[in-house]
């Protein structure tokens, strides 16, 4: 089933976080403070992969990707949440990644829901 433009907009805003990821799985890598500790690795890889395919499903304009989205939408919440600022020792230098974020997640969950109940209103075309 095919899709407005609306989940272009979530699609936008997991390529960020998607961004986001590889700038704290470099700095991981790398050892620039503050970074992810390195048990965060495996985490990053998996919301990036779920991430991508969240993107190529909304691109696709296949309904399966606002699900992807929900899901990819979900899993960066531990990693760029806006918790964050008050359960992260290094908020204050992290406040940018922090705030961007969490932007990026409710502008993507709002662009997902709107998709969905789109998706799910009855078509209101007249009768011929």
């Amino acid at each position: 089933m095919k899709l407005h433009s609306t989940p272009q907009v979530a699609a936008a805003c997991l390529a960020g976080l998607l961004l986001l990821a590889a700038v704290m799985f470099v700095a991981m890598l790398v050892g620039k403070e503050p970074h992810p500790p390195a048990a965060r690795g495996p985490y990053l890889g998996a919301v990036s992969a779920l991430s991508l395919v969240a993107i190529w499903l909304l691109m696709a304009q296949e309904r399966a990707g606002i699900w992807a989205g929900m899901l990819a939408l979900l899993a960066f919440v531990p990693a760029v949440g806006p918790h964050k600022f008050w359960t992260e020792p290094a908020a204050q230098a992290l406040a940018p990644l922090i705030a961007v974020g969490s932007l990026l997640l409710s502008t993507g969950a709002a662009s997902l829901f709107w998709a969905e109940k789109r998706h799910r209103a009855p078509s209101r075309e007249r009768p011929s």
